[in-house]
């Protein structure tokens, strides 16, 4: 008689219960976690685009905070410029001709040239006069700019400089914040550059040198305009708006990120991808920002192009700086993140990495 040995699978407890697809370690359990609801995701998604749109705006409006709307920040960014030459011929031309405005040149000249032709006796001397009339208009024209230019590329002239732009920006802050006082103080047409300083070192300038003529320019408080009235009226608007959103606009991206982040099921994986907004979103700031010059070109006309262009890179410098080292650091952030996510080439390199690490030597 044979013995009857007994089945494996009956057997052998371990076996039966590998056999149970239930139990198997492949299979989840019957009763699993539940399902995170979809309506997360969304959120999630919805939050970190909001908060990567609203950065670049952020970053602009911190920008306006920080640099044009600070006086002494403005004249630091802009008071080099007084060593280009486009900008000393725009300050020349409008110095010369206040200058020659408030002095009236012709009329002066007219009357002297009136008195010796009326104390002339011969209609030769009469006529040699009035040829001579135009020469010496021009003459008294050409050296007043020439005694401006002189000044004004001059290096002692930085401070006059420094100090013209520092009251003009006052005042033209104060016109924004719509002071009835600064407003009295600015010209009738809108705000400009104080030329006052500069007219009396020209003044004084042409008196050293002989321009007899020159004592009697009188003080002048004229600006060159760079913004007419109705242009003033909606820089006000814009600039309590701008100062208002420049408080909250950049804590409410920064927010909504965050909480993108935190409401998302997968939270690495939308980091990463907010990580990849921020840079995109500093990307499109700076392709905005190089164009605008364009923009501002055509929004002050007052102001010559070339003299737009140096003062648009000196003034921006420091926003572009800022989101530049901004989306190089978030770049690397995204790069951090993607090498240490659950994405199947990060996850092959990192096993590569080890095993050569643990390699023995």
């Amino acid at each position: 008689m044979t013995a009857e040995h007994p089945h494996p699978a009956a057997s052998d407890p371990s076996a039966s219960e590998s056999s149970d697809p239930a139990s198997s370690p492949a299979s989840p359990p019957a009763a699993g976690r539940p399902r995170p609801p979809r309506w997360r995701t969304a959120v999630a998604t919805l939050l970190i685009l909001l908060g990567c749109l609203l950065a670049p705006i952020a970053a602009t409006l911190g920008w306006v905070r920080a640099v044009p709307a600070d006086t002494e920040a403005f004249v630091a960014a802009v008071a080099p410029l007084i060593s280009e030459p486009a900008v000393q011929d725009w300050l020349v031309e409008g110095t010369a001709t206040a200058i020659e405005g408030s002095l009236n040149v012709e009329s002066l000249l007219d009357e002297l040239f009136a008195g010796l032709q009326d104390a002339a006796n011969r209609r030769i001397t009469q006529a040699t006069l009035q040829a001579l009339r135009q020469p010496a208009i021009d003459g008294v024209r050409s050296g007043i700019r020439q005694a401006t230019r002189r000044i004004i590329t001059s290096p002692a002239f930085a401070s006059t400089w420094e100090q013209s732009l520092r009251f003009s920006h006052r005042q033209a802050i104060a016109a924004l914040e719509d002071d009835p006082a600064a407003l009295a103080a600015l010209s009738a047409d809108g705000v400009g550059l104080r030329l006052g300083p500069i007219v009396a070192r020209v003044r004084q300038e042409l008196i050293d040198r002989g321009y007899t003529l020159a004592a009697r320019i009188p003080a002048i408080d004229r600006t060159i305009p760079i913004l007419s009235g109705p242009d003033l009226t909606r820089a006000q608007s814009a600039y309590r708006l701008v100062m208002a959103a420049a408080v909250w606009v950049p804590i409410v991206s920064l927010l909504l990120v965050v909480a993108g982040v935190a409401v998302a099921v997968r939270r690495h994986r939308a980091a990463l991808w907010a990580a990849v907004g921020l840079a995109l979103a500093g990307l499109l700031l700076l392709l905005l920002l190089d164009a605008s010059r364009g923009w501002l070109t055509g929004a002050v006309p007052a102001v010559p192009s070339d003299v737009i262009a140096l003062a648009h890179t000196a003034l921006l410098h420091p926003v572009v700086s800022a989101v530049t080292a901004g989306g190089l650091l978030v770049t690397v952030l995204a790069a951090a993140l993607w090498l240490t996510g659950p994405f199947r080439l990060p996850r092959r390199l990192r096993r590569r990495m080890a095993g050569w690490l643990h390699r023995p030597a």
